[in-house]
C-alpha cells in the first residue's frame, strides 16, 4: 500500500499537478465565479453549464382568480343569489378543487368575485358562513 502512495505522489510530482492544487469544477464555483474568468481572461469562453431541471411554480388561489382592490377589503358585500341547483361547493375554482360543502337548490348566498375566465364564483354560503367556489351558472343573482 505504502509504494502505491509513493507513486502516486511521485507520478503528480512529475507532471506538476496536485490534486491539492487542482481548480473545483465551475459549477461548483457557480454562475458568478464563470462570469468572472471570462472577463479575466479576456475572452468570451462560452462553457456550457448544466443545470438541474427548473420545477414548475405550484398554482395558488391568488394566480387563478381576479378580484377588483376594492372587494379584497370588504367584508363580504357582493349582491346576493339564490343556488339554481343541487352543486357542490369547492376550495378552487376547478373540478379538481377539494369539496367543502353540498349546496341544496334554493339556499342564500353571496357572490364575492369571479375567476379570471369568469366560469367560477366565489360565494358565501350565509347559513354556513363559509366561502367556497360553485360555477357560474349554478347561481341566479337576485334582483
Amino acid at each position: 500500500m505504502g509504494l502505491l502512495k509513493f507513486l502516486l505522489l511521485l507520478c503528480f510530482l512529475v507532471l506538476g499537478n496536485s490534486p491539492l492544487d487542482a481548480a473545483p469544477p465551475e459549477d461548483y464555483l457557480g454562475p458568478s465565479a464563470s462570469n468572472s474568468k471570462e472577463q479575466q481572461s479576456g475572452g468570451a469562453a462560452n462553457v456550457p453549464v448544466e443545470r438541474p431541471p427548473a420545477t414548475p411554480k405550484r398554482l395558488t388561489e391568488d394566480d387563478l382568480l381576479y378580484s377588483h382592490p376594492s372587494e379584497e377589503n370588504a367584508d363580504f358585500q357582493g349582491p346576493l343569489a339564490t343556488v339554481k341547483l343541487d352543486i357542490q361547493g369547492r376550495a378552487l375554482p376547478s373540478r379538481n378543487g377539494k369539496v367543502l360543502v353540498s349546496l341544496k337548490q334554493g339556499e342564500k348566498v353571496q357572490i364575492i368575485k369571479s375567476s379570471k375566465d369568469k366560469r367560477w364564483v366565489a360565494i358565501f354560503v350565509l347559513k354556513l358562513r363559509q366561502k367556497v367556489w360553485v360555477p357560474a351558472s349554478a347561481v341566479i343573482v337576485n334582483k
